[in-house]
């Protein structure tokens, strides 16, 4: 089974004229043609920028999974665009067929070009370039220029960024111990020998002879990106964050050091400047770290756009959110009530609610720590850990690593899942305040679809009280046309006082009348017309012992709620109490549809009916 792509997954290809991209192949690849490209770039080797998906095939054992190159091309720039071109609405998990395209570079030399696995996979393991819905290269269809040329100056610029570690030998003296030690990196597994010499304490040492040999001529990113790596490890933030700069300004920033230098400038607290670097870069694998550094710098919206991005396809994303300390600033921001109500409905999304379902059994699997972690685990804690200090990351030691104890990597495991479920609850703290925000919009709609103006009052004024903020934004979330005008009222009153109807509804509420007074009185003339205004006065007066205010107050903010049964109901009371009983026939009788379904509503109008104040049998036994 091959190429069985979902249509149904990509959006259509778009209207473009037939071009095809310089860096498009032969329609088969061969050995002869291959060798002939690799003799005449310089040193003889030849660095692809390959765009790699993922297919699926049967097998009498069942469905497989290979990776296959869509497309190469001489610039990792082009590459990311063809990538990205291909993944356009492409929803994809990992192991589907039609898998997100990535781009990955190639290293291909003269020994490679006989090679079988290196024919296939350039060739889609069909011996021609493979057709898939969106992008088509070498088979005449239409796909955009990716701005790629076949340049020596390109494939020089991808083998300075991309060459593998060179086989280098170190002359190392550890600080502690004075052990001199003569070490050759073994270029196939660098990574693994490098976490070694820094897990025996040559960190240092390590970092010296690293800096000589990036100073050299020619030297290959792997070795800047290592260095930067080995710095981050060190905790020389800053140290690390001024090489990277370096790097980039001499040279650009090649795409594996970008989020090692990203993360130099995270930790040493440049967020914003870390945030610009991944965003120039444009890599999907980078969102969840544009999502940790728009936290910090404040941006809520912007950290839960991306993280809903990051979370959609990666469980290890999903399962990370609750736990990073990133994140911390925003759930603070819910916490304290200071978040708006977009932030409200992204939280509450069904995109996020992935991230908050049941709890997984906890099994270690992506139990990795990040500098933030570290730096949280008491002192005894932390030679339970190891660095991977490549990826800038740290792991728990495992039986049969060097320093592994048994007693210290249990107690290190318990701390991690009581910190984990203290962490977690946190979050789901603040996503339960966005459900919250969002059901009770939606009771507010209920009501007002109902006509039942003064409910659904209640439940904005709810939503208002608990996150001020929200009064900015709400109205873009209301349908009912009637909400609109409401919100307008509650977006004017908390932009002319932070935390006004929180303020003012306390006051009321525990008889501080001092203090409503206050907070009235330093209203400008352009709310005093508000229904939300004028009914605090009538509350205001009615306390006083100001009958006659309050009653005025009470039928100005009937005027601007005509749907509201509450300030009806209220001067109709108070007219009543003082035998107005034509004034107070007439208050009713203008009053909306929802005054006679409410029960207190019901018996003031039949109070006024009576033109008695006495309240029946039957009415009392109803209040």
């Amino acid at each position: 089974m091959k190429n069985k792509l979902d249509p149904e997954t990509l959006d259509a290809p778009p209207a473009l004229p037939p071009m095809r991209s310089a860096s498009s192949n032969p329609r088969r690849i061969t050995k002869e043609s291959l060798l002939e490209l690799v003799k005449t770039m310089p040193g003889g080797v030849l660095m692809l920028a390959t765009v790699e998906v993922e297919d699926v095939y049967e097998t009498r054992h069942g469905v497989g999974y290979y990776p296959y190159a869509e497309c190469a091309f001489f610039s990792m720039k082009a590459a990311r665009a063809c990538a990205n071109w291909i993944n356009r609405g492409s929803k994809k998990l990992h192991g589907e067929a039609g898998f997100k395209a990535q781009a990955k570079p190639m290293v291909v030399t003269s020994k490679h070009c006989d090679q079988e696995w290196l024919l296939n996979f350039l060739n889609g393991n069909d011996s021609s370039w493979i057709q898939t819905v969106d992008c088509c290269i070498g088979k005449g269809a239409m796909e955009p220029d990716f701005g790629d040329e076949i340049s020596a100056e390109n494939n020089e610029a991808l083998r300075i960024a991309y060459a593998p570690m060179p086989a280098v030998t170190f002359a190392l003296k550890h600080p502690l111990s004075g052990e001199e030690r003569l070490v050759t990196n073994n270029r196939d597994d660098h990574s693994s020998n490098l976490d070694t010499l820094v897990e025996e304490g040559f960190a240092e040492p390590l970092a010296a002879a690293l800096k000589i040999e990036s100073e050299k001529p020619g030297s290959p990113g792997i070795i800047s990106t290592v260095l930067v790596a080995l710095e981050v490890h060190l905790r020389r933030y800053d140290d690390a964050a001024a090489r990277g700069r370096a790097i980039i300004q001499r040279k650009g920033c090649p795409e594996r050091l970008r989020m090692t230098i990203a993360l130099a400038l995270h930790y040493a607290g440049l967020s914003e400047e870390a945030y610009r670097l991944l965003e120039e870069g444009g890599q999907p694998d980078h969102v969840y770290q544009m999502a940790c550094c728009a936290a910090r710098m404040g941006k809520h919206t912007v950290a839960l756009g991306h993280l809903i991005e990051a979370t959609a396809t990666s469980e290890t994303n999903r399962v990370r959110s609750l736990l990073d300390e990133d994140f911390d600033p925003l759930w603070e921001h819910f916490d304290t009530g200071a978040a708006n109500f977009q932030e409200c409905a992204l939280l509450a999304s069904p995109a996020m609610a992935r991230c908050f379902g049941p709890v997984p059994p906890y099994d270690g699997s992506l139990d990795y720590l990040d500098h933030f972690d570290f730096a949280r685990l008491p002192e005894r804690l932390r030679p339970a850990v190891k660095a991977r200090f490549v990826l800038s990351t740290y792991v728990p030691r495992q039986p049969g690593d060097l320093g592994y104890d048994d007693g210290l990597s249990t107690e290190l495991f318990h701390f991690r899942v009581t910190e984990g479920l203290n962490r977690r609850m946190r979050a789901s703290a603040a996503w339960d305040m966005a459900k919250r925000a969002m059901l009770v919009l939606a009771e507010a709609e209920t009501c007002a679809a109902a006509g039942n103006m003064m409910h659904s009052r209640w439940h904005v004024s709810e939503i208002v009280r608990n996150l001020p903020n929200a009064a900015s934004d709400i109205r873009s979330y209301c349908v009912n046309e009637k909400l609109h005008r409401l919100a307008d009222e509650f977006s004017a009153v908390e932009a002319f006082r932070p935390r006004f109807t929180c303020d003012a509804a306390a006051s009321y509420e525990t008889k501080d009348l001092n203090r409503l007074a206050e907070i009235l009185k330093s209203c400008p003339p352009r709310l005093l017309s508000l229904g939300m205004i004028q009914i605090y006065h009538g509350h205001l007066a009615l306390a006083a012992g100001d009958t006659v205010s309050a009653i005025q107050a009470y039928l100005a903010a009937a005027d601007c709620w005509p749907d509201d049964a509450a300030p009806f109901h209220n001067a109709a009371m108070e007219l009543a109490e003082l035998g107005r009983w034509d004034e107070a026939e007439s208050v009713v009788a203008r009053a909306p549809a929802s005054f006679h379904d409410l029960e207190v509503c019901r018996i003031t109008a039949r109070i006024v009916a009576a033109r008695s104040l006495t309240p029946s049998p039957v009415e009392q036994g109803g209040v």
